[in-house]
């Protein structure tokens, strides 16, 4: 699966064309002009961005002029709340916000190219999803769930700063930086994480889950095995809930990893 951590200087060859060939460049432009569009034949990929009355993002695809809402399903995230609680909103706020709906497009975008890769012809009413990519297409993430970690984590970082080198002994990531699962409602469940790469039996590795947000009191992680266990709520069926789980050496920098909760019926 493609990284999913762009820097704003990364350069756009296997990204959507247009908006001068960066990605810090297409953050400009939906920050100007609240919209970006990617196209592919007759399929289009939209994002829009909110920032006035709301704070919130829209990616959708359509087909020829026709949004495609039983499809592929719009993706909503709304941060609200969360910057409700903020006594100043800078532009380093807007700018990450912006950067957050710009990674969400061009993973779209790069799953939309590998659907029709894959099917015959240009069907207007696809079928399924591309499951190698669908943990980035995931139904309505909700402002209620801890998803906040944009905001607060790197607040005071320099957009264009890149990452110091680090030792092979001392990086880390994990094998997969997305998964998603579905999990019934009001039903126990084990899942393992996906592996982490380039571990070193001299480096000590903590691995933390990221709290912000409501508590999910039903949910359990063993940092020593890497599993999440527990039992989904009844009544959080419809829901997906959006955890983040961070891998850092003693010494280095942490690689996270976003794990999509979807509870079904």
């Amino acid at each position: 699966m493609p990284q999913q951590t762009w820097r704003t200087n990364q350069a756009i060859s296997d990204l959507p064309p247009g908006y001068g060939g960066t990605k810090g460049q297409a953050v400009v432009h939906l920050l100007r002009h609240h919209e970006i569009v990617s196209r592919h034949g007759e399929y289009q990929v939209r994002t829009t961005l909110d920032t006035h009355r709301a704070w919130r993002y829209r990616c959708s695809i359509w087909h020829r002029g026709r949004e495609l809402r039983k499809e592929f399903v719009p993706i909503i995230v709304d941060r609200t709340e969360f910057l409700r609680q903020e006594s100043l909103i800078t532009e380093e706020m807007r700018i990450r916000f912006a950067m957050e709906a710009v990674d969400l497009h061009i993973t779209r975008w790069m799953a939309l190219q590998r659907y029709l890769a894959q099917s015959p012809g240009d069907a207007a009413a696809p079928r399924w999803y591309d499951k190698l990519l669908v943990a980035a297409i995931v139904i309505a993430v909700c402002a209620a769930l801890p998803a906040g970690y944009w905001l607060w984590s790197h607040r005071h970082e320099a957009l264009s700063e890149q990452p110091p080198v680090e030792s092979p002994t001392n990086a880390v990531r994990w094998e997969q930086d997305q998964v998603s699962y579905e999990l019934p409602a009001g039903k126990r469940f084990a899942l393992l994480l996906p592996a982490l790469e380039n571990l070193s039996e001299s480096v000590p590795v903590s691995v933390t889950i990221d709290v912000s947000g409501p508590r999910l009191n039903w949910l359990h992680f063993s940092p020593a095995t890497l599993v999440i266990s527990g039992t989904t709520p009844i009544d959080a069926a419809g829901r997906t809930f959006h955890l983040i789980f961070h891998a850092k050496p003693d010494a280095g920098h942490a690689s996270p990893l976003h794990v999509y909760l979807t509870i079904t019926q």
